[in-house]
Order: C-alpha cells, then structure tokens, then sequence
C-alpha cells in the first residue's frame, strides 16, 4: 500500500553524481576547483551536517562500478533520457548561495528570497517582502548577479541514465556555466525535433552523447563546457533492437516512459525494457549472465479477441480533436486512411490519444516563438 499523495510531484532517484573537474589546494591551504575537459569519476563523497561542514567519508557503489567499465578521464558519456519530463531531466534556475544556505533563487523574471538578513544592493522596499514571497527578479541589474562567481549564477541539473550502466537510477550532473545553458537548451530543442522527425512519441530513449565543448575565455584560457547531441550509431543500434524486440531497445521508453508522479501499490515490469546494452534488470554486468529462472506453468490459452475497428478509434471526440491540432501543426493533410493507419500501430484507445497528445506538445514546444 502507498501513501496517496505523497508521489504526486515527480521524484527522480539519483544514485550517483558526475563532476566536470576536480579540486587543488592553495599555497594559503584553500581548496579551490579547478575544470577538466573531461568528466570526472569520484566514487568517494564527503559527508556534510546542516551546516555543510564534512563530517566523514563514504564511497558511492555505482560511481566505483563506472570507474571499473569507463575510460580513464572520459571525454564523452553515452546516456538516454528516462522521462520526456523537463522539470526531471534539465532543471535550471538562477541561484544565490550564501556560505550555507540557499539565499535567492528565481527564473530572471520572478524570484523567491529565502534569507533573513538584509542583502546589500537591495532597497528597504525589497526588504519588507516576507520569506519566501515572490517578487520581480531584477536579473543582470541585481547586485548579487553582479557579484560573479560569489553572487546569483545559474544552476543547471542535467539527470540521465547511462546507456552502460542500465536503468537502476539517474546519474547526474550540475554546472553553473551560462554557456553550458545555452548549449544543452538548445540540444534539447533540437531532440524534440529529431524526435519528431522519427516519429517517436517522446525524447525518452532516444541515444544521446554527452561532451565536453572547448571554448576560449577573455583570460586566454579554455572552458569546457557541457553539450549533447543525438548519438547516431547507438540510435541505429537501438532502432535495429525496437524492431526485433521492443522491449530489448532503450527506445521502449519513448513510447512507454517511465512515469515518477504514480502512486502504484505494484511494481509494473512493462514499464521497463529488458536490458540496456546487455544490462539485465538484476543489475549484473553484461559478461555476466543472469540467473536462470524456474519453468513456469503453462498457462490456459487465453480466449480469441476481435480486431478493433480502428475507424470508430478515429471518430472518438478526443482523438478528432487531437488529429486536427497535429495537422494544423505540422501542416499535413490527414485523411482518413492516415489516421487510421497511426491507429493499428497502437493496442488501445487511451494508447493512441497518449501517443497523439505527446506529438501536439512537441510539435508545440518546436515552433519557432512569435
């Protein structure tokens, strides 16, 4: 039994981080980070109190397994999204830290401030608002934004499955670059319209390569901030899997992606594909093979079932309505016969306005803003 409610706003497990560079020490003893082209594999994490003060040490399992399968300092990761859910996948706010605590955050417009203590820059005006009452964000003529890296700077989480690793949880990976932001912004665009153009119902599944980009800074130096891009190859692999056995392809969850906000009283094993790169849902590695399950009785033929009739599918009030908004958006001409088409591809009638309603928000979040 579950508690009802308590999973109404989505939760994505993460069972690991993954840096973009490392620390060194001054000569005055300071740590201070220091960025790496490419990704960094840290299986110990430190453990902080409620002031952020480290307090021990324990050593993260699944970052000391990937330590084990991946390149040493690896350039590039292979991924996949588990969820179409933007607010899971790519959040991004602009964040004001104090040295222990969560000051100011907010989108460039609205802002929420959380501190107690007077901000200097702010107006006695601002101060009156209470705790965790919104307000205009002033964006880059805000004191605290003008500060650098001590200030308001944004926060980008990217949170995705390994391709290698298989679908026992999200890795993920954070970075304050604005750079970094316009890149994965605008990679994410560009996999909704690839998403489209293949006729997938979702970004979910769809291969993607994790990298670092290297650009030159007004100091001389080099940056290297985060992108992505689709992974072609691993797309015609998983495309290839889909068509022999759906369930064996990551592109099972494009059309099936795994819902975070349902409270379910049972595990649902058609959520999940089979295996991910030879990944099998035990968790063993790929050389390993799985233990091999009991015989299991044969079970009663189950009785005839009569082929749907896929035209009145397509006179549903609901499906009409979405078929003409699709046609307005991809200005197509939908006939009859097309629509019943897209309809034999689907088992049910709630699986067809699913699929339909994915394509209009896409199609949607894809046209250019006016």
């Amino acid at each position: 039994m579950t508690i009802k409610g308590l999973m109404n706003r989505p939760f994505l497990p993460i069972i690991g981080k993954i840096k973009m560079g490392t620390k060194k020490v001054s000569s005055q003893g300071k740590e201070y980070p220091v960025e790496t082209p490419y990704f960094v594999l840290d299986p110990i994490e430190e453990i902080l109190d409620k002031n952020k003060k480290p307090i021990g040490e324990r050593t993260n399992q699944h970052v000391k397994r990937l330590v084990d399968m991946l390149p040493d300092k690896p350039m590039e990761l292979s991924a996949v999204f588990p969820t179409p859910d933007k607010s899971l996948i790519f959040r991004s706010q602009l964040s004001w830290w104090s040295t222990t605590s969560l000051m100011c955050s907010g989108d460039g417009e609205w802002a929420s401030y959380n501190g107690e203590r007077p901000v200097s820059g702010f107006n006695q005006k601002d101060m009156d608002y209470p705790k965790g009452r919104n307000r205009v964000c002033s964006f880059e003529a805000c004191p605290q934004r003008q500060m650098g890296a001590k200030g308001c700077k944004p926060n980008i989480l990217l949170s995705f499955f390994l391709l290698d690793y298989g679908p026992l949880g999200a890795f993920r990976i954070s970075t304050g670059s604005a750079r970094a932001y316009k890149n994965l912004t605008a990679a994410h665009r560009l996999l909704m319209s690839f998403a489209v153009s293949e006729g997938l119902s979702s970004i979910a599944g769809i291969p993607i390569k994790l990298y670092r980009e290297s650009v030159g800074n007004k100091k001389g130096g080099q940056n290297y901030p985060l992108n992505f891009s689709v992974d072609m190859d691993k797309y015609e692999i998983e495309k290839a899997k889909f068509e022999k056995d759906p369930k064996s392809s990551s592109l099972w969850y494009s059309a099936n992606p795994i819902d975070f906000r349902d409270d379910e009283d049972e595990f649902d094993p058609d959520q999940y594909p089979k295996s991910m790169h030879g990944r099998r849902q035990t968790g063993e590695p790929p050389n390993k093979p799985a233990p091999k399950k009991a015989a299991a009785a044969k079970k009663p033929a189950a009785p005839a079932t009569t082929t749907p009739d896929y035209k009145v599918w397509v006179e549903n009030g609901t499906v009409k309505e979405l078929f003409k908004e699709l046609a307005v958006l991809s200005k197509a001409d939908l006939t009859t016969p097309r629509m019943v088409a897209t309809a034999r591809k689907h088992k049910s009638l709630d699986e067809l306005k699913h699929y339909l309603a994915n394509r209009v928000d896409m199609l949607k979040q894809t046209q250019p803003e006016v």
